[in-house]
């Protein structure tokens, strides 16, 4: 067995290198995790502004004319993110979920069903779809040059009143 006295290998030029090539891959993942979050953000804010528009119109402070308007106000500091006219709701009737699944699957147990599901369960209201395009950070911009397509979907059933 030989021994070599006085062997180093010079990595610095390997080093330099290898650094090159993964130093610009790292800044371009963390800066699409930003972009990213940031827009999950702007999801949740959006989605919050929805809500809150929906629980004026049940709370009968909001009618269904000024809905889209109460979005946009809803969304405050955040509106420079959206693109305002992009903004489109469109409105159903919404028919609540356990009066026309479960209740139409019993008809053959007669009246007694029948009479719960026109008195007890017959909510009524409106289901909106609420769909907004993102304006894309400038990572973004290349990716998606036009936004990007935010939608939810949401409803309020109310009891009717026995006027």
């Amino acid at each position: 067995m030989r021994k070599i006295k006085n062997f180093k290998i010079n990595l610095k030029g390997q080093a330099l290198t290898e650094m090159v090539l993964a130093i610009p891959l790292l800044f371009l993942m963390t800066a699409g995790m930003i972009q990213f979050s940031l827009f999950f953000l702007a999801k949740t804010t959006f989605e919050h502004a929805c809500g809150q528009a929906a629980r004026n119109f049940a709370a009968g402070n909001l009618d269904t004319d000024s809905f889209s308007s109460q979005i946009w106000e809803n969304l405050a500091a955040d509106q420079r993110l959206f693109n305002h006219s992009s903004l489109v709701v469109t409105q159903t009737s919404a028919q609540s979920l356990i009066a026309n699944s479960f209740l139409n699957q019993t008809g053959s147990l007669g009246s007694f069903i029948s009479k719960i599901k026109d008195s007890l369960l017959n909510y009524n209201g409106y289901k909106w779809i609420i769909s907004i395009q993102y304006n894309s950070l400038p990572l973004f911009g290349i990716i998606f040059p036009n936004g990007i397509a935010v939608k939810t979907e949401l409803a309020v059933l109310k009891y009717p009143s026995k006027d």
